[in-house]
This record gives structure tokens, sequence and C-alpha cells, in this order.
């Protein structure tokens, strides 16, 4: 067990071994619910252990702290509701209640995946430090491509998040791409009648990423639209590389922040962050679906090297943007280095002649630029750029059953007139005409 209660570890948790679980450090210490990094039992890698003390809520009322509670058990039940759908949302393993070493309180906790990476808040603001542009369409379509389908999948069974943002965004990722999962569904709602699972507490929202429908007093018409319009200012603050205005009397246009993208994608950003909850899409999946159909028949494969740059994500990238535009101004071609777009002090390219085949075989291993796109995958397309060329296939070796090849027949080339090949010409025709002769002269 460990010793007494500090800032770093309020609860005490820190070095215990409770239910199977070990907590070897507690990683957020942010209102009431705390989070720990520990081990579960049978159970390979690192867990998060979300912990919700009561104890810090100060004076809030006891009404209050029902309500709360009900709301960390319903969150329970919901990721586990969702866990069966989709890899997209913060999987939860399993849940319980413990008592807390140093406050001696009956804690409730939920044992969940630990996610490497960090939030989507934490990556914009860095981004904007550096002086970073927005991200691509390209990469911007790739990274939501899991939040959205997650939240698609959760409005199919009735649960909207009600509080979709930056912060509550993990970017992680997985298989060498950039992907965003869905957290933090605290605030989550089912609709309908069923029992246990609907949460009616007082809304704390984000205003900054919140639907008008839920700044009214009391709330307008909530739904899974609600979160399309969360989903869509998200969007328009990747593409941006700064926070959207939340539009209050109109729906917001990409190309009055500055933003290109094709037009039918700005209609439909539009569209998504009406005022009017009834002229959005009605639900992710429909938002999604139409976004992804449009992408598909307007995306143009990358090519310039600013938009290259606007995809890096080193620790160095500010640098790496410059040299990209110094390689460009110069003539060179960007390089790749480790699917992050980076130029590593490499000299430009020097413009050659064609080179031979046995040349060019190496050009066609280059790397593509940029992490491989699942949302190219998923669409059957390839949006990678012109330089990642599928390598020519080996010829097939030949077989015991295979027919020897005909040899070509040798035809005069014109533009390659020599005296030799007159002389050979004309010897074929003298020959030509001898043997016809014969063969009348035999007939007679």
């Amino acid at each position: 067990m460990s010793g007494g209660m500090s800032e770093s570890d309020p609860l005490g948790l820190v070095g215990s071994t409770i239910d199977e679980l070990r907590f070897d450090e507690c990683v957020d210490t942010e209102g009431s619910g705390l989070v720990y990094r520990g081990k579960l039992a049978g159970r390979e890698g690192a867990v998060a252990i979300k912990c919700l003390s009561l104890s810090r809520l100060g004076a809030v009322d006891v009404t209050a702290r029902a309500e709360i509670a009900s709301r960390f058990s319903s969150e329970t039940k919901i990721l586990r509701k969702l866990g069966d759908g989709t890899h997209d949302i913060v999987h939860c393993i399993t849940s319980g209640m413990l008592s807390a070493p140093t406050t001696n309180e009956t804690v409730q906790y939920q044992v969940l995946e630990w996610l490497d990476g960090r939030t989507l808040k934490v990556d914009l603001t860095e981004r904007r430090s550096r002086g970073m542009p927005g991200r691509s369409l390209r990469e911007t379509m790739d990274m939501l491509e899991g939040a959205a389908l997650a939240m698609g999948h959760a409005h199919s069974l009735g649960i909207i998040h009600r509080h979709l943002e930056p912060s509550n965004l993990m970017l992680t990722r997985i298989r060498g791409a950039l992907r965003l999962k869905v957290l933090d569904f605290g605030l989550a709602q089912i609709l309908g009648q069923e029992a246990g699972l609907r949460t009616e507490v007082a809304p704390v929202f984000s205003e900054q990423y919140s639907a008008p429908e839920q700044l009214t007093t009391p709330p307008g018409d909530v739904g899974p639209w609600t979160d399309v319009f969360s989903l869509a200012l998200v969007m328009l603050e990747i593409l941006h590389g700064a926070p959207a205005p939340n539009p209050r009397a109109g729906a917001i246009r990409a190309s009055a922040l500055g933003v290109t993208v094709p037009a039918p994608i700005e209609e439909l950003l539009a569209l998504a962050t009406a005022v009017d909850p009834h002229a959005r899409p009605a639900d992710a999946t429909v938002f999604w679906t139409k976004m992804r159909e449009v992408y598909k028949e307007t995306a143009k494969p990358l090519a310039s090297a600013e938009a290259l740059a606007a995809t890096a994500i080193d620790d160095d990238a500010a640098a790496a943007i410059a040299r990209v535009r110094a390689m460009t101004a110069a003539g060179g071609t960007p390089q790749s280095d480790k699917g992050t777009v980076l130029m590593a002090g490499a000299p430009p390219t020097p413009k050659t002649p064609a080179a031979p085949p046995a040349q060019d075989a190496a050009l066609t291993a280059t790397a593509p630029l940029g992490v491989p796109s699942p949302l190219a995958t998923s669409l059957g397309g390839n949006m990678q750029t012109p330089l990642a060329r599928k390598a020519p296939s080996a010829p097939a070796a030949p077989t015991a059953t295979t027919t020897p090849p005909v040899a070509p027949v040798s035809l005069p080339v014109p533009a390659q007139k020599s005296p030799a090949l007159l002389i050979g010409v004309l010897t074929a025709v003298i020959v030509l005409v001898g043997i016809v002769a014969v063969v009348l002269m035999m007939k007679k």
C-alpha cells in the first residue's frame, strides 16, 4: 500500500494492488475523475484506470453527487455497449468499486484500454505554437475516418455523445496511420426508454463546440444531428489550424476561414453547421458517407511541396516546412522519411534524362509520402502521391509446357538509312525478282 495522500496521487493508490489491479502512476488529476496507469492480471500491456472521487467535489450537494455517480455508471454501461461494434471508441475492459486508502471513500472505477498518443486538443495547440498551417484535406479525412464511423455506430444504437470536441478525441497511430479515437461518454445519452442507461443531469458543455440547440434554455431538440454539428466544427478546425467560430446566426463556410476545399465539401460542411438542426445530415453515418463520396469525386493526388509540407508531424516540423519550400524553389523533389514529410537535409534531386530500366527500378521502390491512407483503401482508390509508384512485376519463368517464342520479323527502319542497309534491301529485292522469274519460266 502507498503512503499518505499527495497532489500527484490524491487517493493514495499508487503502489497498491486491488482486485487484480496494480496502480503504477496517476497520470491525470483534473477534476473528480482521476486516471491511473496500471496493470490488470492476465492482460498484456498497460491499462488506464479511471476513478471517480466524489470527495473532490467539495461543497456539491448530495443530489448533485448522486447524479454524477449515476452518470459515471451510465458511461460504463454505454462503453460496454459500444465496444462490441467498433475499435474507434476507447474500450472498457471491466469496472468495479474499491476503497481509497487515504480518503476511505468508496470509489467507482473503469478499466480502459491504454492509448499511446495525445488528445487532438494538445496536437492542435502545439501545431499553432509552431506556426504550422492546418492539415491537408487528405490527412484530415484520414484522421477523422475512425471517429466519424464510431459516432455513426453510436447513433445506430440510439446513443448521442453531446460533448464531442478535440479534448475528447485521442490522436494515436494505428498500423502506421494517424487515427482519432473517441473518449469520454460521461455526458452521453441514450435516446428512448432503456432503463438504467438514460441520464438526465445538467449538461456541462464547452460552448465552442456545442450545437445551438444545446445552449438554449431549456435545451432544444438534441439528437444525432447535434454530434454532426460538433464533428463538422472539429473538421474545420483541423483544416484551418485554429478553432472555427461557433456559428450562432448562420452556417460557417470554409472559405471564410481561408480554407480551400472543393466546393461540394464546403457546402456539406456548411450544411452540417446549420443553426437549424433539421437542416443538418440526420446522423454521423449520413454525414460521413456523403463526405466520402464527394471527397472521392473531387480529391486530387497531392502534388505541391506546400501541401506535402502541411502534413509534416515531427519534432522539427517547422524546419521541415522551410526545407520543403527551399527545395521546391531550387527545383528539387520532396523526399520521405518513415512516413513523415520531413526534409532531412537532402540535396535537391537533379533533373536527369530518362534512366534505363535497371535504374528506373530503384525509383519504383521509393516509399510513398505520408502515412498509408485507410480512407483511400476503404474507397478502393489510390490516394497516394505520384512518387509512390507500383513496382513492375517480374516476368514469369518459362515452364516445360511453355511454347517457344517466335522470333520477331526484322523490318527495315526508314529513319535509320545507311549504305549497308540500302545494299541489303536492294539485294533482297533482286533475289526476290529472280525467284519470281524462275517460277514463271518453269510454268511455261
